[in-house]
């Protein structure tokens, strides 16, 4: 049974509380039920000392410390095993293509667009697809999923999309 009693409107409940400082922070709870951040610790009952209850507390607490390390732990081996077979996998592709014989090289691409006496490459559009959507649309470019370009070499411009959006102000010039 709880140390606690009421008085009119008003409870009290006798409660004993642990400050746990770790790498220089105070350890603090919240939960759904309370507006405001508490230390840990929990109500004392009849016949137990303030000691023993903050001493379960901080059993408590560092256990909940000790399964998030082991979490994080868990996560870093998961994300070390990933890279490594990662590696091994490329590894493997490229042992298999030194054994194929007779394998053909890439073929290298480029496209030009001529007219009006300018010539243009693709990547150089991207280039400045790209610009007009960071500098002119205020965007950033890891938003980019799919970039479609629409020619235009008789205006000297072309208009594009971004992830199947864009509207007039989506142009550059040729």
């Amino acid at each position: 049974m709880d140390i606690s009693f009421t008085s009119g409107n008003d409870k009290f409940n006798y409660r004993v509380c642990a400050m746990i400082i770790s790498n220089g922070k105070i350890l603090s709870m919240h939960d759904d039920r309370s507006p405001y951040y508490y230390l840990p610790g929990g109500r004392v009952a009849i016949g137990e000392t303030a000691e023993k209850v903050t001493a379960v507390e901080k059993v408590a607490e560092k256990a909940a410390e000790v399964k998030e390390a082991v979490k994080e732990k868990v996560a870093e081996v998961k994300e070390t095993t990933k890279a490594a077979k990662a590696a091994k996998a490329e590894t493997a592709e490229k042992a298999e293509s030194k054994k194929t014989p007779g394998r053909k090289a890439a073929v290298k691409e480029e496209f030009v667009l001529e007219f009006a006496g300018k010539q243009i490459t693709q990547e150089e559009i991207k280039k400045k697809v790209k610009e007009n959507w960071t500098k002119v649309q205020k965007n950033k470019i890891k938003d980019i999923k799919t970039i479609k370009v629409f020619l235009q070499p008789e205006n000297s411009c072309a208009y594009y999309t971004i992830n199947d959006e864009g509207n007039d102000s989506y142009k550059i010039e040729l």
